[in-house]
């Protein structure tokens, strides 16, 4: 029988006896708690009982409604323990104790209750008291007698509870003391079976056991037995066999470990001649102290050390500017990094043992060598690359001075460039304002042609080099897309219609009223785009069409509006081999194209680097013979509303709209409506005439008449002869035409109309020509030409000072002012104008920049300090300069001028501006006009 077997049958007989002992111990435990709570049960109900008797006492000396609702409460109490005693007890003498006390109380309660009744009728005025207090007496003796009967009846319930308890008691101490007698009887038994039955067999297995710990691992243990012990000792045994297998294996590794151990001999021999020989210096450092481990021999040879002095250096030591401070006796260790942070590759400067500076680059890396934490830095020699570094570094600065010469050689060439172009255009628009011949104007007109083109190249080279060299800055400011586009269309209308080409213009709904961006630069891209459009399309149509970008197409986290500008004509297209070369600088599709319609190759080049500076994109696509299409795509940032201009008010004003086009006149009806005219529509030359008899026989003529040139064939100009003769000789009159012509021009000089447009008319074009109708009609002299150019007519000569070094440029503006009421002097350098405007009093001052001795920035400053000095009035100074750039611009306000004007300078130009600011000599308003040549 296994061993087992027989401890499972001692355990549970010894299991058995026990839980049948520990059962008669709990039932002897619950008798005697429950004798315990009885008597602890009846002790509250003969406390409560007393309290009872306390409070009724108290209630009947002071009669307290409080006495008596806590008496109340107390004999509910003690009711309820009464009833939860009749649900514990079985006892039949007890329960029938606790009826006895239960009736008693209720008697009690009955009687308290009378008690307070008899209170309540004492305190009415009509009681009889005496009745009453007998009646008190006699319900508080019947109260006293329920009280001592409820007392008796507890001590007794009190003595059987203390006896019931008693009994319990020695019971309960019985039962223990059997309990433990019994329990030391089946530990002796267990511990006599036990020791018989194991005690010799785990001896032996002892004896076993110490022999193969000894090392004797081929002892084995006996297993004839078919116990427990007997499958520990094979188990051992089986044990025993692995230890035996194992040490065999370890003597096989031990004999591979010395092995391995004379290859890493070998390996670390063959390292350490590669540590030697690298070509870089190699330092070990420790990671904490910073004290130098070990070093190669390209070490050695960097700082000219042995290795003797460089093994336990501190890092510092190598570090110049650490090494420096050292020899100045200063901090040991300073609290910056060491050369060879791991951190990153760096450049540092070592010190030599000569105390030569050796820059060089440090690439570390922290390891863990024999459990000690080590930088491992390779140093490299970087005196070579830092000398062709600073070679390189040379040579961009020699081409960016180039570069910047260059950009200064092309603003010289454009200033001398300019001021002859100056000269020739102001002189070709002087000619043109006089009594010419046929013959005569024409000639003047091909030459004003050419310098305007040659002014155009001039500008294009100017923008190409300012944008090569990263100069050109783009303003953000609210613009009005569809707006610009119109000031596009109306420029190259004149252009179109001179070649018989149809000019398309089209904003698609959906574009955004007001964007931020550079409306100047925004021009200039699509008046590049339609002019070599229409240069190379000699028949059909050029439109320009605008649209926005869907919001599919655009990232969702952008906030800005795209749109897609469309430049289609009906050319002669492009190779598609050009299509690419055709925006790269001086290049056009075909060097034929050069020869037959000219142009610099500019246009594009300009067109792609705008656009790219906006961050939008170009492409093109041309069939040959069929013509091309450029789409531009810019982004724009949405703005604010702009301020619309006020509109003048027409209240009361009769006007004539005279037009054959439906279409037109709707237009021209809905823009003078809403400035709240009267109008009126003639739809041919024979009505308007009608109406306008009319209008003069009943005494209420027109005060404005917009008449289409050719209406009904071409009758509008020979309708306006006929109106000066009928009566309206002051008649305002604003005409338009659907081309322009020059013989238009001049027939509607010939017949005294000032104000003309060319269809399509743009609003603001509309508003400032019926301003003028209406304030100058009948056609007035220009404000700066007076009756008589003396001043005779009571109005004073202005004193203009010019200072210009070109003679040229001098009689030009001499013959600008031909007639207008000033006294002009002139200077040829700042220095000459500064000893001029110190003797003499000047109303203005056209101010050349580039001049010698004394430039004109120079002058200005020098005249606005004497004005501060002597207290003086602010004397108005316009800059005249062949520098056209907002820069230029920027120089000229800051040196103190109030405007500038590049050349070449346009008459008209120059005298609204003299007109301006000779008017407000004194005031410090400063006013900028600035011209795009």
């Amino acid at each position: 029988m296994r061993i087992r077997s027989r401890l499972n049958l001692l355990v549970f007989g010894s299991i058995g006896s026990l839980l049948l002992l520990l059962a008669l111990l709990a039932w002897f435990v619950g008798e005697y708690q429950v004798a315990t709570d009885q008597y602890e049960l009846f002790e509250d109900i003969s406390n409560g009982n007393l309290e009872k008797i306390s409070l009724r006492d108290q209630y009947f000396l002071y009669r307290e409604a409080r006495a008596n609702r806590q008496w109340t409460e107390k004999n509910i109490r003690t009711r309820q323990l009464v009833e939860r005693a009749l649900g514990q007890v079985m006892e039949t003498t007890s329960r029938g104790h606790l009826e006895t006390i239960q009736r008693e109380l209720e008697d009690d309660a009955r009687i308290m209750t009378r008690i307070v009744d008899n209170t309540a009728e004492m305190k009415r005025p009509d009681a009889n008291r005496e009745i009453l207090r007998e009646m008190d007496k006699r319900l508080m003796s019947q109260s006293l007698l329920h009280t001592s009967r409820i007392q008796d009846t507890v001590a007794a319930l009190h003595q059987i509870g203390d006896q019931a308890r008693q009994t319990a008691y020695h019971h309960l101490i019985g039962a223990i003391a059997l309990f433990a007698a019994i329990l030391s009887l089946v530990v002796v038994v267990n511990l006599l079976f036990v020791g018989r039955l194991i005690r010799r067999r785990v001896l032996a297995l002892r004896v076993g056991v110490g022999i193969i710990a000894d090392g004797d691992l081929g002892h084995r243990l006996a297993t004839n037995e078919t116990d427990e012990l007997a499958d520990i000792a094979l188990s051992i045994n089986c044990m025993t066999d692995k230890l035996q297998a194992l040490a065999n294996q370890l003597k096989r590794d031990l004999a591979e470990l010395r092995q391995k151990d004379q290859i890493l001999a070998e390996s670390e021999s063959r390292f350490r001649t590669l540590f030697e020989k690298a070509p870089d210096a190699i330092l070990l450092a420790d990671a904490d102290s910073g004290r130098i481990l070990d070093a190669n021999t390209e070490a050695c040879r960097l700082l000219q050390r042995p290795l003797a002095e460089i093994v336990d250096l501190h890092w510092s030591q190598l570090h110049a500017s650490d090494a420096t401070r050292q020899e100045g006796g200063q901090a040991q260790h300073p609290p910056h990094p060491p050369p060879w942070d791991v951190s990153a590759v760096t450049e540092q400067v070592i010190v030599r043992k000569d105390g030569d500076l050796v820059p060089v680059e440090i690439l570390a890396h922290r390891i863990v060598l024999r459990g000690q934490g080590v930088v491992v830095g390779v140093f490299r020699d970087i005196t070579e690359r830092k000398r062709v570094a600073d070679e390189m570094r040379r040579a961009r600065e020699g081409a960016d001075a180039a570069s910047h010469a260059k950009s200064e050689f092309i603003a010289h060439m454009s200033h001398e460039i300019r001021t002859p172009m100056n000269a020739i255009l102001g002189m070709a628009d002087l000619l043109w304002e006089s009594e010419l011949q046929p013959e005569q104007r024409k000639f003047v007109q091909v030459f004003r042609s050419a310098g305007e083109n040659l002014l155009a190249i001039i500008n294009d080279v100017l923008d190409l080099s300012k944008i090569e060299a990263g100069q050109l800055s783009l303003e953000q400011v609210p613009f009005n897309p569809a707006e610009e586009l119109n000031v596009v269309r109306d420029i190259m209308t004149v252009r179109a219609s001179s070649r018989g080409l149809r000019l398309i213009h089209r904003v698609e709904p959906g574009v955004p009223e007001w964007l931020l961006g550079d409306p100047t630069r925004l021009r200039q891209i699509f008046l590049n785009l339609l002019s070599n459009a229409v240069k190379f399309t000699e028949r059909g149509t050029v439109s320009l069409v605008v649209e926005p970008l869907p919001p599919a197409v655009l990232p969702e986290e952008t906030e800005k509006v795209a749109l897609v500008f469309r430049v289609e004509d009906t050319g002669i297209g492009i190779p598609p081999d050009r299509l690419g070369p055709i925006f790269e600088s001086f290049v056009q599709a075909d060097v034929s194209v050069t020869r037959r319609f000219g142009g610099t190759g500019l246009g594009l080049a300009i067109v792609r680097k705008l656009v790219e500076k906006m961050a939008g994109t170009i492409q093109v696509a041309s069939t040959l013979g069929e013509g091309t299409t450029f789409t531009v795509v810019i982004p724009f940032a949405p703005a604010q509303s702009g301020s619309s201009p006020t509109l003048p008010d027409l209240c009361g004003v009769r006007a004539l709209v005279a037009d054959d086009d439906a279409h037109d006149r709707l237009v021209f009806q809905e823009h003078l409506e809403r400035m709240h005219a009267d109008v009126e529509e003639a739809t041919s030359g024979d009505v308007a005439r009608a109406k306008a008899a009319e209008a003069l026989a009943a005494g209420r003529p027109y005060r404005l008449i917009l008449l289409d040139a050719h209406i009904s064939g071409g009758e509008g100009l020979p309708l306006v002869d006929a109106w000066r003769q009928a009566g309206y000789p002051t008649t305002p009159i604003v005409t338009f035409a659907s081309r322009y012509r020059e013989h238009y021009q001049e027939r509607c000089d010939q017949a005294g109309i000032r104000h003309t447009l060319v269809k399509p008319v743009r609003r603001a074009d509309l508003v400032r020509a019926i301003e003028l109708a209406l304030q100058l009609a009948p056609r007035a002299p220009h404000p700066l030409q007076p009756d008589d150019a003396s001043g005779a007519g009571g109005k004073r000569p202005w004193h203009i000072l010019l200072v210009d070094d070109s003679e040229d440029n001098r009689l030009l503006i001499e013959t600008y002012l031909k007639g207008v009421p000033c006294v002009l002097q002139t200077a040829e350098n700042g220095m000459a104008a500064l000893d001029r405007m110190r003797h003499a009093s000047f109303d203005l001052v056209l101010m050349d920049v580039q001049m010698p001795i004394m430039d004109g920035h120079m002058a200005t400053r020098a005249w606005r300090q004497i004005e501060q000095e002597r207290g003086l009035p602010r004397l108005p100074i316009i800059a005249l300069t062949a520098h056209a750039l907002k820069e230029d611009i920027a120089l000229s306000l800051e040196a103190g001028c109030d405007a500038h004007l590049a050349k070449p300078i346009r008459r008209k130009i120059l005298l609204e501006m003299i007109e301006h600011h000779a008017n407000r000599h004194g005031s410090p308003t400063v006013a900028l006009l600035r011209l795009d040549p």
